[in-house]
């Protein structure tokens, strides 16, 4: 007889605007400045509303990987002291 097994978590690959600003250490209000600015990779998730008249609701999910690669761009190494 097999036991059943508990299945393994998943790891969330893509955060939210609120998760991403934790994982990098910004503010929120810091993330959406560079959000608008078009400085950090982002995708974004257009809901449309069931009334039409509504507006469409915009959420935004951040790759961890990407993130993981803006940081290692934009360090800055110091310089060798001979």
């Amino acid at each position: 007889m097999n036991p059943k097994r508990t299945p393994e978590p998943v790891v969330a690959r893509y955060i939210t605007l609120q998760e991403a600003a934790v994982y990098l250490s910004l503010s929120p209000k810091s993330l959406y400045r560079m959000v608008d600015a078009r400085a950090i990779p982002f995708s974004q998730i257009n809901i449309m509303p069931k009334n039409p008249d509504a507006p469409k609701r915009v959420h935004y999910r951040f790759d961890k990987m990407k993130l993981d690669a803006f940081m290692a761009g934009n360090s800055v190494e110091m310089p060798n002291a001979s």
